[in-house]
């Protein structure tokens, strides 16, 4: 917008007028509208990008009701807007409507498979309902689009190798660990992958590597307590559980991981009161109480393993660890 001669306020005359005398006043009329209608669709993006990532921002501060609000905006004028239908899939999964969250999710991921995040979304939403095999092709997704993706792999990697998938798991994180975002965060993880597979020379190289690049890493330090335990050495093993332990300190992860070492060294005491600190710090986790249910039995004391392995029923109902576990203790008692 321009002023012309006469100082009035509108599009430049001179070119408008020389348009017309050619004979082509439709053809500027044209090409004004075009003008009009790409600032126009410009703005509107630009409008859905702040609305977006004020969505973004309000999920991540837990705000859930305000960022459904702003989405469904969004979705009322753009209903296939990827990232708006990836963020209200990830809303109703915090909500707990898994179902509504899939459809969403899957939407999204039709509209647009190159999305990385929704992909890891329904990652996240498959291991909810545990679904392993249906979470491990979507972390495979995540990581053939985007190859050095340190969640990505870490994440597979990790599910792999609780899977018993030995050789994938390794081959990825060997292939994580040697790459242009190579993190320490896979050397523990490889580690644990080499000593599961048997090979604790290797398992001890990945642990050492850990420390040398972190020092204060308790999972290299919970490891290397596994590998000295496997060679017969329970001094050395106590003391990286003890230095791992003063590591943890609120750190529910980290004392749960502490707490089930000890317990496999057969420091039941230990293993005690590192979980009961853990399931305390974090008390709605039934991983962490099954955990403390098994040192109980340990001890043993089948009444106080009982109420533990109950209460991890009654926030898993579908764990078969906890129901074998409930079911021995109840034949038993």
């Amino acid at each position: 917008m321009v002023f012309n001669r006469k100082g009035r306020r509108g599009f430049n005359e001179g070119v408008v007028r020389e348009a017309t005398l050619r004979g082509r006043p439709s053809l500027t009329l044209g090409l004004l509208t075009l003008a009009l209608t790409a600032s126009f669709a410009s703005a509107q993006t630009s409008n859905i990008q702040e609305r977006l990532e004020n969505a973004a921002a309000l999920i991540r501060d837990n705000r859930i009701a305000e960022a459904e609000q702003q989405l469904k905006i969004i979705l009322k004028t753009t209903p296939n807007q990827p990232v708006a239908l990836n963020l209200l899939g990830t809303v109703r999964a915090q909500q707990g409507r898994l179902n509504d969250a899939e459809d969403l999710l899957t939407r999204a991921a039709k509209i647009d498979p190159s999305l990385v995040a929704v992909h890891m979304n329904l990652a996240f939403l498959y291991l909810l309902r545990n679904l392993p095999e249906k979470t491990i092709a979507e972390l495979k997704e995540v990581v053939r689009l985007d190859p050095n993706s340190v969640e990505g792999n870490y994440k597979l990697s990790r599910l792999l190798l609780a899977r018993g998938q030995l050789d994938d798991s390794i081959a990825i994180l060997e292939r994580a660990k040697s790459g242009r975002s190579a993190s320490v965060v896979f050397l523990p993880l490889l580690g644990d992958a080499y000593l599961k597979k048997g090979n604790p020379d290797k398992a001890e190289e990945n642990y050492l590597l850990a420390l040398a690049t972190q020092k204060n890493n308790a999972d290299a330090m919970l490891g290397l307590a596994k590998v000295s335990q496997s060679r017969g050495d329970t001094r050395a093993a106590q003391g990286y559980v003890a230095q791992a332990r003063q590591l943890a300190g609120n750190s529910p992860d980290l004392r749960y991981k502490v707490g089930v070492t000890a317990l496999a060294l057969g420091n039941f005491d230990d293993a005690q009161t590192d979980l009961e600190q853990a399931v305390k710090l974090k008390p709605n986790d039934s991983a962490y109480l099954i955990a403390l249910g098994a040192a109980w039995l340990k001890k043993p004391d089948l009444v106080v393993a009982e109420q533990v392995f109950r209460r991890a029923l009654e926030l898993q109902p579908d764990s078969a660890q906890a129901q074998m576990y409930f079911g021995y203790v109840l034949f038993n008692h």
